[in-house]
């Protein structure tokens, strides 16, 4: 039996793979080789919670869905091209799957992105007659099972939405995908578009729709499964994180009225896109510890959520174990070191680190250094990481001489000591002490930490009896 002209034109189709699909398009494809971490969308996004249902998805298809929206903005009508295992890696996910697994959990995925639409209104051209039509937000979401290579594209109605926008929310995509709960993420994404404001209002109504609270959760429910977790897992990304509730005026009992969020104003061009994970763990970290907001539990809890601990463990070694560090993180077998002893687990990875990332870290420690904030151990700590950028330094100095190179090396601002001694570090001083450079910069520490302990104490009763020796 001959078959019909309409089954060999589909036949024909099938035959095509997608890979001729994709590279026979009409618009551009964009090869994405070094991954966005920055998501940013139109204030509308929010405002109308088109996004809404992705609350709703598992950890990994919510956080595949930021993955692909942060590599699509700015790119207009084109075709995004990128690699699965470069976003598997982007969002953290740390599971042992096979390729097959892998694809079928991406398509997976990608089966419930196509299905995230919106009413659109339109005109028909020749009848000027107005219409509503439903549409899907992405044209296309490809992968291949041979090398994992996934396309994506949004559709022309939806472009506007990251192109060119006049106001718009921004956020950390490493940042996000570390919130495990959905109401964390929900508030995470809210709270962003006011970043540079410091304050974000919801009616009761609007906050149990926008977070899709069950209609069963009493308003103690909520405190407790929803507003206490995020409060938690949230004030590391959002310094003195405070929320006040508003209860109604003039009715019997404390009912609620509001919910209003505050925290410390970011810069508009502040730099939340750190490749530095220690840097950002301590910044993290300070910003829990500094939150005059959170109880001693609570901030200990902060830090199980931030580190993907079990919770209980910080509260429990803090009060069975004397504590040597600012960052709460000492609880290691320091004799299995095979190195120069760093007290605080989270600086394990400095050793990898250019001098210019390892002056950033040194930085920030010389900020909680003048605060009064550090312990013995961080000082010690502190003069070891000053150390390392020295011989680090030197190092690539070094390398860029013998190559003919620029070197790319920062300097230490020139009123502080490890200025001072980096004469002492060039390549052609052969008579280069370690000892004596390890004096003098311990010294120096030693006696900003005891200046400014002899200064007064502004910190709060909360903080004091929390973190001091």
């Amino acid at each position: 039996m001959s078959k019909s002209k309409d089954e060999k034109k589909v036949e024909n189709i099938e035959l095509l793979s997608e890979k001729d699909l994709v590279t026979n398009a009409k618009d551009p494809i964009v090869e994405k080789k070094q991954l966005s971490n920055m998501v940013k969308f139109g204030n509308r996004v929010n405002e109308v919670d088109l996004f809404g249902v992705v609350d709703t998805f598992t950890e990994f298809e919510n956080n595949l869905f930021y993955a692909c929206i942060s590599q699509i903005y700015g790119e207009s009508g084109n075709i995004i091209k990128f690699s699965s295992r470069k976003v598997k890696t982007l969002i953290g996910y740390r599971q042992n799957t096979s390729m097959k697994q892998l694809v079928n959990k991406i398509t997976k995925a990608f089966n419930k992105f196509t299905k995230i639409t919106e009413t659109i209104e339109k005109e028909d051209a020749k009848t000027g007659r107005r219409y509503k039509e439903v549409g899907s937000i992405f044209d296309k979401c490809i992968v291949f099972e041979d090398d994992l290579e996934c396309y994506v594209q949004i559709k022309e109605e939806f472009r506007h939405l990251f192109n060119d926008v006049d106001s718009w929310t921004r956020f950390s995509l490493s940042q996000y995908v570390r919130l495990k709960a959905r109401y964390s993420k929900a508030l995470f994404r809210q709270l962003k578009q006011f970043r540079t404001t410091g304050i974000r209002k919801f009616t009761y109504e609007n906050f149990r729709q926008i977070m899709k609270i069950p209609e069963t959760y009493q308003t103690n429910n909520i405190k407790q499964r929803v507003l206490i977790p995020c409060m938690e897992e949230l004030s590391p990304y959002f310094q003195n994180l405070n929320l006040t509730v508003i209860y109604r005026k003039g009715q019997r009992g404390r009912k609620t009225a509001a919910y209003q969020f505050t925290w410390r104003p970011e810069a508009r061009l502040s730099k939340d896109f750190r490749k530095n994970t220690v840097l950002e763990e301590s910044v993290a970290i300070y910003n829990i510890r500094t939150n005059p907001w959170l109880n001693v539990k609570q901030k200990c809890d902060a830090i199980d959520r931030y580190r993907e601990l079990k919770l209980g463990t910080t509260y429990k070694k803090y009060r069975s174990a004397h504590r040597g560090t600012y960052f709460l993180d000492n609880f290691k077998d320091l004799r299995k070191k095979t190195r120069p002893i760093l007290i605080s687990s989270h600086l394990d990875s400095v050793w990898n680190y250019s001098s210019n990332k390892v002056l950033d870290v040194i930085n920030f420690y010389s900020k909680l250094l003048k605060e009064g904030a550090l312990t013995e151990g961080d000082i010690d700590d502190f003069v070891a990481l000053e150390e390392l950028y020295l011989r680090k330094r030197q190092k690539e100095l070094e390398k860029a001489k013998q190559q003919r190179l620029k070197p790319s090396v920062s300097e230490p601002a020139k009123d502080t000591v490890l200025s001072a001694v980096i004469d002492f570090t060039t390549p052609n001083n052969r008579d280069f002490d370690e000892d004596r450079v390890h004096k003098v910069l311990k010294e120096d520490a030693v006696n900003v930490f005891a200046e400014n302990k002899r200064g007064q104490d502004n910190r709060n009763e909360e903080i004091k009896s929390l973190f001091d020796d």
